[in-house]
This record gives C-alpha cells, structure tokens and sequence, in this order.
C-alpha cells in the first residue's frame, strides 16, 4: 500500500552497498531503480511478478529474466537499511505530527524568532488589537464598496 509521506530518500544507503560496488551497468541501475521504487512505495513488500518487477525497474522483461537472481540478491544487501532509515523517518514524522507541528512550521518559528531578537530585545512584535482606535476613512471605505452598491445583490436571487 503505497504512502500519501514520501521522506527523503537517503542517498548514501544506495551509493556505498558493497553488492552494488563491482556491479555491471544494467545490474546496478535496476538495483536502484527497484530502491527508488520500494522506498516511494513506503518499504511495502514487493511483487512477485516479473511483469511488476520490470515495470518498477524500467527494464524490458527479456533484459529481468537472467539478472533476476543477482538483482534481488543485491537488493536484499541493502533492504534492512532502508527499512530502518525509512521508520526512523516515519518516527519522526510522528513525533512532529504529534508535537502538532511540521518540520518546516518549526524553522519558520524559529526564523520568526530569530529575526524579532535583534529587532526587539528578543520580544516578537505583537500584532495590532481589535479595540484600537481605527481612522474614519477606513470604517467608511468599509461601509461602501466601490460604485456604491451593496455586495448583497449580487448573490441575492
């Protein structure tokens, strides 16, 4: 069941397996064009088909069938590092979820902060209150839309 949360995806886990390192070319690409897949997919299982498999590698079936073996081998070196990265990421996402905050909503509010403390002594700037005293010109233009008709009747049958 693939995820609506897609991490990122951790490069060094693809660039450094030893069973990727001597690898031929098409050997290679479709070890990580199958991790590219797995992950997006949310480290679900994969599938048995070859037709399945094929697809999510970009290869042609003819071209799966010999290195079929050798390609799931290699995959199965570096499958449990991407199973833990991928929890490790999913934690943490829980853990912001649950905190009800995202990671970027944190660096914003940390970057609000940061510029407030030169500014104002380390004080945020507070925003304006409702019960201040607002200019006539402002309460009229309100009032009256412009070509003084009401925006009633326009939706009024």
């Amino acid at each position: 069941m693939p995820t609506d949360r897609i991490y990122p995806l951790p490069a060094e886990l693809l660039w450094h397996p030893k069973a990727l390192a001597t690898a031929p070319g098409p050997l290679h690409r479709a070890v990580l064009m199958l991790a590219l897949a797995y992950w997006v997919g949310g480290c679900e299982e994969l599938p048995d088909e070859d037709t399945a498999l094929s697809a999510l590698m970009k290869m042609p079936l003819q071209h799966l069938r010999p290195l079929k073996g050798q390609i799931l081998a290699a995959f199965a070196t570096i499958r449990a590092a991407l199973d833990k990265a991928y929890e490790h990421q999913a934690a943490k996402h829980r853990t912001n979820a649950l905190r009800g905050y995202t990671t970027g909503a944190k660096r914003r509010a940390q970057r609000i902060c940061q510029t407030a403390r030169p500014m104002m002594g380390g004080v945020a700037p507070s925003l304006a209150r409702r019960d201040q005293d607002v200019p006539a010109h402002v309460i009229a233009a309100q009032k009256a839309p412009p070509g003084g008709k009401s925006t009633h009747t326009h939706f009024v049958d």
